[in-house]
């Protein structure tokens, strides 16, 4: 049975991406590990390390919780590490997806069968955040793929 709490949770989750995709604005750490669904000591570990660390080089007297991150970091974050699905993108823009995303980009449900190995594999990777399931963790290695081997098929985004 879903709770009221979870449905509002779903909603906020809705708006935040709404919002990431729908407007520019600049993004605390808070506020991604609320968008991304994860700790904030996740996103500045694990997800924007690289970026945070430039940061505090450039700002050594400064607080971390003064970083801030562009929309369209946060955006190709966001669906490089699979923190938002592109499944849930569309879903959640409805009709304004198509201004934020190219055809190509539409999904479609499929079923697969893998082998055991291969789940064992996804379950245990240390690339993935707590909050990814398995799901996340196939498309994210089909993602990888595809960048790697054949980055000339990744269509390109409109944001």
């Amino acid at each position: 049975m879903i709770t009221q709490s979870s449905d509002l949770r779903a909603a906020i989750r809705n708006e935040l991406i709404r919002e990431l995709f729908l407007r520019d604005r600049d993004y605390s750490i808070d506020a991604l590990a609320e968008l991304w669904r994860v700790s904030e000591s996740e996103v500045v570990h694990d997800v924007m390390r690289d970026e945070v660390q430039i940061w505090r080089e450039a700002h050594p007297t400064q607080a971390v919780t003064e970083f801030r991150a562009s929309a369209r970091s946060v955006r190709e974050l966001s669906v490089s590490y699979n923190l938002i699905r592109p499944g849930e993108i569309e879903q959640v823009l409805g009709d304004a997806f198509r201004r934020v995303r190219s055809p190509a980009w539409r999904t479609r449900a499929v079923t697969l069968q893998l082998p055991e190995w291969l789940l064992t594999i996804t379950e245990e990777s240390p690339l993935f955040l707590t909050s990814h399931s398995l799901e996340a963790r196939v498309e994210f290695y089909l993602f990888a793929f595809f960048a790697q081997e054949r980055p000339e098929t990744i269509p390109p985004t409109r944001t």
